[in-house]
């Protein structure tokens, strides 16, 4: 498989059928390096038959990325791939924007082109982590952005943060043993205040803002695939405490108050420990020291 497929194809209600000279020119998702038009050649996805609009571009040294235009998501995107067969393991889906992005609990994600929207299927392995997986994914994130100069931290379980503002999220979705990671990073726009779903919401601001404005939607997504599968392919069950405890000094609002609402109890305050060895929060409450495996926190420094 090559490299690089440009999709054009379309689903209704999924995703739009755009033209090759679209697709070639969307600088902003492939950035100022993406090969020239001159090595793209068209190819024919068997799955979709005569149909099938796709360019084609690399010798498949890479992990391949499927590159689309505007879609409803590109996670609904990677199901629709996946059940034609054309999503096999470590490949992913590169959205130029989406009409329908979701976060975390299904929330709204708002996804105007130039940022990162991509969506990679796992493999099978990475099932067996899947109480972790989101910060596994999560330490992948912020060790890839690292790399590039970017510094975040994880705002437990899925969100990545630079300061007191939101910059990306993660979201996973598990059907029928199949398993999807969704990655959002906010590039060179982030969601107005209005956009928001509540006061407690951190305020949003994108990677441009702070000085990391050359970084490119697809050169950025491949750095941040192959680090997610590096790291993936080397945890094992046994690595999952002492990856935990690394994770530590890249834990967002550690050792803050914070805000927790845990859909069990009204919401209360606590201050952030750390994570447990099974990627657990550990908080300190009035009652004492709890570890909650599913809620939203909120740092109490951001509350208006």
């Amino acid at each position: 498989m090559a490299d690089t497929i440009l999709w054009g194809t379309g689903i209704e209600d999924v995703a739009e059928g755009v033209g090759p000279g679209q697709l070639r020119d969307m600088s902003r998702v492939c950035g100022p390096d993406v090969e020239s038009p001159l090595h793209w050649r068209p190819a024919c996805l068997v799955s979709e038959g005569p149909r099938s609009r796709c360019w084609v571009s690399g010798k498949g040294e890479n992990l391949p990325v499927f590159v689309t235009g505007p879609c409803a998501s590109s996670m609904k995107l990677a199901w629709c791939f996946h059940r034609k067969n054309l999503l096999p393991e470590w490949v992913s889906v590169l959205a130029e924007s989406q009409w329908a992005g979701k976060g975390q609990l299904g929330r709204q994600w708002h996804s105007p082109a130039g940022n990162i929207y991509g969506t990679m299927r796992l493999p099978s392995s990475a099932l067996l982590e899947e109480d972790c997986l989101p910060l596994l994914v999560g330490y992948a994130l912020v060790t890839a952005l690292g790399a590039k100069g970017v510094t975040v931290k994880l705002k437990w379980p899925n969100d990545l943060v630079m300061g007191n503002k939101k910059v990306g999220g993660i979201l996973i979705e598990e059907k029928g043993g199949v398993r999807m990671v969704g990655v959002g990073i906010n590039l060179t726009s982030s969601p107005p205040e209005e956009k928001l779903r509540s006061d407690n919401a951190l305020a949003a601001a994108c990677l441009k803002d702070v000085g990391h404005g050359d970084l490119s939607p697809l050169p950025l997504w491949r750095h941040l695939v192959t680090t997610i599968r590096d790291i993936l392919n080397t945890v094992t069950a046994s690595d999952l405490p002492a990856l935990m405890a690394r994770l530590h000094s890249h834990l967002a609002f550690a050792g803050d108050k914070v805000r927790v609402e845990d859909y069990a109890n009204p919401p209360y305050e606590a201050k952030i420990l750390g994570l447990s060895s099974n990627g657990g929060l550990k908080l300190l409450t009035r009652s004492g020291t709890t570890v909650v495996r599913s809620a939203s926190i909120y740092p109490i420094v951001c509350l208006t």
